[in-house]
């Protein structure tokens, strides 16, 4: 069973419930992954004030965004780094060299996973 037909069955057998703690757990994950990266400057939030969207958007103030995913990738933290979707977007927020880091909440997500996300960026500047 695919992770896609997992999350439609434990909805199925767990009704609005389950997806009312969801969209709590995953607002509290939002709210502190923005409110600890604060604490890391080399990072930028580009939609901090969105939220709750369904992807945080973070840049480096100087390494590409596909080698801070690929390092991010090999520690276990899985994200989307480079260019998205639409490049006038990126035009705009003045990330078309390097790109951005897409970082989502998910079904299955954990406040662990929240911490160890930005855990890793804390540490990526060490490495």
């Amino acid at each position: 069973m695919n992770r896609f037909a997992k999350v439609a069955e434990a909805v199925r057998q767990n009704g609005a419930t389950l997806l009312q703690e969801n969209v709590v757990n995953y607002r509290a994950g939002c709210i502190e992954f923005l409110r600890e990266m604060k604490n890391v400057p080399e990072f930028r939030i580009l939609n901090e004030g969105e939220r709750f969207v369904g992807t945080i958007a973070v840049v480096h103030q100087s390494d590409h965004s596909e080698k801070i995913a690929y390092w991010l990738n090999e520690n276990k933290i899985c994200v989307r780094g480079g260019f998205q979707c639409s490049a006038l977007a990126h035009k705009t927020l003045n990330t078309t060299v390097g790109g951005v880091i897409r970082v989502s909440m998910g079904y299955r997500n954990t406040e662990k996973d929240v911490i160890d996300c930005v855990k890793c960026l804390k540490n990526y500047q060490k490495n």
